[in-house]
């Protein structure tokens, strides 16, 4: 089996700016800082939400974040965060073509899909509720468990493999940000960056392998992994070709990736360039 392991903040859903203002206004508020206290962090270790405030208590306050605090940050951040969703109800948002992928890899039988966000656990779930992605089936893991990326990475696949009930032959990571990129290679995982413009090309010159400009069309994500996973999808589409599916949106992406892999001159290959691939 192949596990998939996806990001959330501009990996699955977009808030665009909102989502740190929250951040900021709850750490400021929290820890009784200034309006005008700078909303970013000299050498920061870690880029998750327990990262960001442990290390800002320890900045700004000369000590360590207690448990105490971090409990009530975590409850104020997700009061601060439906308070805005009350007055905007489309402020988060799935990514275009997200729930396809994700409706997609529940029906194959060799991919399995985990999330491993830095954000915390309450938060990510608030989130992914919004944006209509959010399934109890998919074993996720957060801030709560852990500080740093890899560990939460880490994770996230041993949680995979308790709930699906077998191991992995590979582990890809879908994030969005150069830290994302050097947790999965620190970590050996293969890595897909979801994305476009400026950030796009960091990520190459990181060194991820693959840069997509999003989810859509799906067969260009699902053409990103290891022959093995894409042979899984073909495969999926022949059982289920004969079958009317629940989701015709979704049987159509497969069928026409199926297409696009039995006859690959028929379509238009992706550019590449020095230090990877970037599909159009």
């Amino acid at each position: 089996m192949h596990l998939i392991v996806f990001d959330i903040d501009g990996t699955l859903t977009d808030m665009g700016t909102v989502d740190s203002e929250c951040f900021w206004q709850t750490a400021k508020e929290i820890f009784g800082l200034p309006s005008n206290y700078p909303t970013w962090i000299e050498g920061l270790k870690d880029v998750t939400g327990l990262g960001i405030v442990a290390q800002l208590c320890e900045q700004a306050l000369a000590r360590k974040i207690s448990d105490s605090e971090v409990d009530r940050f975590k409850g104020r951040l997700v009061a601060v965060l439906e308070a805005v969703v009350r007055k905007d109800t489309e402020c988060i948002r799935a990514l275009p073509g997200a729930a396809a992928v994700l409706t997609t890899l529940r029906s194959i039988a060799d991919l399995k899909s985990a999330i491993a966000t830095g954000c915390f656990l309450a938060e990510a779930e608030l989130k992914l509720r919004r944006a209509r992605l959010f399934d109890p089936g998919i074993p996720m893991s957060s801030c709560d468990d852990a500080r740093s990326r890899e560990e939460i990475m880490t994770i996230s696949a041993r949680k995979a493999v308790a709930c699906y009930g077998g191991s992995f032959s590979a582990v890809t990571y879908v994030g969005d940000g150069v830290w994302d990129c050097h947790a999965a290679q620190r970590l050996g995982r293969n890595f897909i960056r979801v994305g476009s413009g400026d950030t796009a090309q960091r990520l190459l010159d990181a060194g991820a392998a693959t840069v997509l400009p999003g989810f859509q069309p799906s067969g260009a994500f699902f053409d990103s992994m290891p022959y093995p996973t894409r042979r899984s999808v073909v495969s999926q589409v022949g059982r289920d070709g004969e079958r009317d599916g629940k989701d015709r949106a979704t049987r159509r992406h497969l069928t026409l990736y199926a297409r696009r892999l039995i006859s690959p001159h028929l379509f238009r290959p992706p550019r590449s360039s020095s230090s990877g691939k970037l599909a159009p």
